[in-house]
């Protein structure tokens, strides 16, 4: 037995290969290699994704409370553009305490070391997937309702809850804006009921 010459074994075929691909040079071998940016850039595009196709709504603030980008869902939780409330104050859009996000912005700059957790309510937008449809009336009963109001007159409030970071500015060090505040639908008003 100890004069028998010792058995090479095979190696599988795809390992064979990869070791052949590995030895390879020139224009048919690929650098694998990301970039710090390039891995930025990839999160930052899942973020939009998923700010886009979900029911909660992100959005930056700068420290003065003006909304500096809201995520596309804005139209469908708010109900109204994105584009009609970037650079407008968020106080101007909330109804009765329009300080909550000065308030919080105040507190993280204190203490940053956690998140700010806030309800507060707006008006909904026509294009909000919360607002209640209205269907018209038969034509035999709409004499015999007197004063209804018209979809302008019912007011609809959406009540939300936010939850924000400070984010800070990587060269300065400083802080660079509120980011990073997530609503989401807490319940909805109409006409002084509560729904949902």
């Amino acid at each position: 037995m100890g004069g028998e010459a010792k058995q090479a074994t095979l190696a599988p075929p795809a390992v064979v290969a990869l070791k052949e691909e590995a030895t390879l040079s020139g224009p048919s071998r690929v650098q694998m290699e990301r970039t710090v940016s390039m891995d930025i850039r990839e999160q930052r595009e899942d973020l939009k994704e998923a700010a886009e196709q979900s029911l909660n709504v992100i959005m930056d603030l700068d420290l003065n409370g003006n909304i500096r980008w809201v995520s596309p869902s804005w139209k469908d939780i708010i109900g109204t553009s994105p584009d009609s409330v970037r650079g407008k104050p968020i106080a101007d859009i909330l109804v009765d305490d329009n300080t909550t996000f000065a308030d919080s912005v105040e507190s993280m700059k204190k203490d940053n070391s956690r998140s700010q957790i806030i309800r507060f309510s707006v008006r909904m937008g026509p294009l909000s997937v919360f607002r209640p449809k209205r269907s018209s009336p038969p034509e035999s009963e709409q004499g015999s309702l007197p004063n209804l109001p018209t979809e302008g007159e019912d007011e609809h409030i959406l009540n939300l809850e936010a939850q924000g970071i400070m984010v800070y500015d990587r060269t300065s060090g400083g802080e660079s804006h509120v980011s990073c505040w997530s609503l989401k639908e807490f319940s909805y008003l109409t006409r002084g009921r509560r729904c949902g």
